[in-house]
């Protein structure tokens, strides 16, 4: 199913990050600098999720950006973390990530943020369901 990912999750849904070692993403590197910040508090959020997936937002934790990608906050790490919903079957995958500490996501980073989103349906051959995010 996914070509470029590793996982970090599974449960209810299965989490993965896009990107591995032999192919590093932006986020796959991001997370890599900053896994020892989000460790702890990624697992907490993670399994809050897990109780209702797909449907699960909480304002600080876990809340819905803009056009289906959803964002995990890590507020007192100021870490942010772009994902969305692979419906078929239920991953969450981490797209983008950066540290901000502004509660807006500058432009940049937005832009940023959706180029991966493209480049994820591209890669995986799914760029039919990249239409249902637009």
């Amino acid at each position: 199913m996914l070509t470029i990912a590793d996982k970090l999750f599974e449960g209810r849904f299965t989490l993965w990050v896009y990107g591995n070692d032999s192919n590093r993403t932006q986020v796959h590197n991001f997370l890599m600098r900053v896994e020892t910040k989000i460790e702890k508090r990624l697992e907490t959020i993670i399994r809050q999720i897990d109780s209702a997936p797909m449907t699960y937002s909480h304002e600080d934790n876990f809340k819905l950006l803009e056009n289906k990608v959803w964002e995990l906050k890590f507020v007192s790490q100021g870490v942010r973390l772009a994902c969305i919903w692979d419906p078929k079957p239920k991953h969450l995958v981490i797209i983008y990530g950066f540290e901000k500490k502004s509660q807006r996501w500058p432009k940049k980073h937005l832009q940023n943020m959706r180029t991966q989103l493209t480049k994820y349906f591209g890669e995986n051959h799914r760029i039919g369901l990249l239409d249902r995010f637009s």
